[in-house]
């Protein structure tokens, strides 16, 4: 290949890459302390933790600021759906929340994190009043049918 030849296939390639451009705030999250076997991705703007045993841990960090709200799904890397965690804690530095899906006292929602399905499942979706404050946030599941 020539040099005009090798010029015009960097040209294609760069313009390739700013078709599939990534998460506009995935890449402010640090995702680390994942249990082996276990792995965490983005998809669009949801966070998919992938569980290889049902129980597992991650803790995110920000290199900035959060976003206004964060979504995580939670899944098995066969591609099964978690549809019922037994316990669900997320924790910052000043405060924790434990959480049951389903919640057998449905009538004290908390306003910093929502637990519901979408496309069959089970996510967590968190709130500015729980992400901001912190300097990092911890997340802990075990599902009640591992």
């Amino acid at each position: 290949m020539n040099g005009g030849g090798l010029l015009m296939a960097t040209f294609l390639l760069l313009g390739m890459l700013a078709l599939f451009p990534s998460p506009g705030w995935a890449e402010p999250l640090e995702i680390r302390d994942l249990r082996p076997g276990d792995r965490a991705y983005w998809s669009d703007e949801t966070l998919v933790l992938e569980s290889s045993t049902g129980i597992g841990e991650v803790t995110l960090d920000p290199h900035g600021s959060w976003p206004e709200s964060l979504t995580v799904r939670f899944v098995y890397p066969d591609g099964r759906k978690m549809l019922r965690l037994e316990n669900l804690r997320i924790s910052t530095q000043s405060d924790s929340l434990t959480l049951r899906y389903p919640d057998p006292d449905p009538s004290s929602p908390d306003v910093a994190a929502r637990l519901g399905f979408r496309d069959g499942t089970l996510e967590v979706t968190l709130s500015a009043p729980l992400l901001n404050p912190a300097e990092s946030l911890t997340i802990q599941w075990i599902d009640t049918y591992r």
